[in-house]
C-alpha cells in the first residue's frame, strides 16, 4: 500500500472569509511562543501549509491557522496564521474563526454566556470574548494589539495605477497602506474586483519597496504591507467600506479585522472616532465587523489605540486531508500568482 499522510482540519468562514484550521495537542519541543512555533512549522512542516491551502484542495485566497495549547499562565492557546504564499503576523478573521472552531470542538468550555480566551500570536498577546448561546459561539469580540497611524505618505505606483498616490500608512497587527478608491477611479464593488486586486497588489509592492515600514518594538513583524482600498458605504450612510488586497493579489471577503483596527487608528487621529466610540466596517461581500476604541497607549513614538473588533464565524466542514506520496501535486500548487 502507498504511503499516505492524513491531516485533520476544521473549516470556518468569518463573515465570508475562510479559515482552514489545524488543531495540535501540544507545542513542538523547544518552542515556548507563537514566533518559535511558527518558525518550527515553517522549517519542518511547510509542505502541510501548501498541501491543505493551495489547489487542488484549496484555492488561491484560502487562509489557515495553526493552534496549540499554551504552556504558560498568561495565555490559553498559541496561534499563528497561514496563507497560500506564507504566513501572517496577525489575522483577526482567523482568530474569530479559530475561536468558533475551538468552542465547536469542546476545547473552549461553553458553560457560560461569555467566555474569555487569551492567545499568544506572532504580533503579541490577544484577548477575545466569545458570546455563547446554547453551547455555540454566537459572536467573538477580539481586543487587538495596539494600532497606530504612521501618517500620510506619497508613493509612485506602476501600472495599473501609473502615478503618484497618497496612502495612509497604519498598523493593526499587520501594516496597511490605506488609499481612497477615488484616487484610483474605482468603486469598492464586486463589479470592480479585478482592477481593485491589480491596483491593491501594485500599491503593496510599491510601499514595501519605497517605504519598507518597520514596527518600532517588534522586529519580527513583516514590513510587507497589505493595501486597504476604501469606498462609499452601500448598506448604511453611517458605515465605512473597504476591501483589503494582499501583495499576491488575493483579497479579503470579510471587512478584515486587522485592517479595521488600522483604520480605527486613522479615524481616531483624524478626530472621526473618539474613545469608546464604534464604527461599522463593510466588506466587498456586504458583511460587517463592528470596531470600538477601548483604550490608548504608545508604541515607540506613535500614539496608539486599543481596538475591539466584533464579528461572527461559522463552522462549515470537518475533513481529513490525504497526502498521497504517489501524487505529483501532493504538496499543492498555485497558478496565476
Amino acid at each position: 500500500m502507498r504511503k499516505r499522510e492524513r491531516v485533520g482540519v476544521i473549516d470556518t468562514h468569518t463573515e465570508g472569509e475562510p479559515t482552514r484550521i489545524l488543531i495540535r495537542d501540544k507545542l513542538p519541543e523547544g518552542c515556548s511562543n507563537a514566533v518559535e512555533a511558527r518558525e518550527h512549522f515553517r522549517v519542518n512542516e511547510d509542505y502541510i501549509r501548501t498541501a491543505i491551502l493551495q489547489e487542488p484542495r484549496g484555492h488561491m485566497d484560502q487562509f489557515g491557522s495553526v493552534v496549540y495549547p499554551s504552556n504558560d499562565d498568561e495565555t490559553d492557546f498559541t496561534l499563528f496564521f497561514t496563507t497560500t504564499t506564507g504566513y501572517l503576523d496577525m489575522c483577526a478573521h482567523a482568530t474569530i474563526g479559530t475561536t468558533t472552531a475551538l468552542v465547536f470542538k469542546g476545547l473552549i468550555e461553553a458553560d457560560e454566556s461569555v467566555r474569555k480566551v487569551r492567545y499568544d500570536t506572532p504580533a503579541g498577546k490577544v484577548e477575545v470574548e466569545v458570546s455563547i448561546v446554547d453551547g455555540d459561539a454566537e459572536s467573538v469580540t477580539l481586543r487587538n494589539v495596539p494600532s497606530f497611524s504612521m501618517g500620510k505618505k506619497k508613493v509612485y505606483v506602476d501600472a495599473p495605477v501609473g502615478g503618484n498616490i497618497c496612502v495612509d500608512l497604519a498598523f493593526g497587527g499587520n501594516f496597511y497602506a490605506i488609499v481612497d478608491s477615488s484616487e484610483l477611479d474605482l468603486e469598492v464593488e464586486e463589479s470592480s474586483i479585478e482592477p481593485l486586486r491589480k491596483a491593491g497588489s501594485a500599491i503593496s509592492k510599491a510601499v514595501h519597496e519605497q517605504i519598507n515600514p518597520k514596527h518600532p518594538e517588534n522586529p519580527d513583524i513583516s514590513p510587507v504591507p497589505l493595501t486597504m482600498i476604501t469606498g462609499k458605504p452601500l448598506l448604511s450612510d453611517d458605515h465605512y467600506r473597504n476591501i483589503v488586497v494582499f501583495p499576491s493579489g488575493s483579497f479579503d471577503r470579510s471587512p478584515c479585522g486587522t485592517g479595521t483596527s488600522a483604520r480605527s487608528a486613522v479615524l481616531f487621529r483624524d478626530g472621526a472616532l473618539g474613545m469608546g466610540e464604534s464604527f461599522v466596517h463593510e466588506s466587498i461581500t456586504n458583511t460587517t465587523f463592528k470596531c470600538r476604541i477601548v483604550g490608548k497607549t504608545k508604541v515607540g513614538k506613535y500614539g496608539s489605540v486599543i481596538p475591539e473588533v466584533t464579528g461572527r464565524a461559522w463552522v462549515t466542514q470537518l475533513s481529513e486531508i490525504v497526502i498521497d506520496e504517489s501524487d505529483p501535486l501532493k504538496h499543492g500548487f498555485l497558478i496565476g500568482k
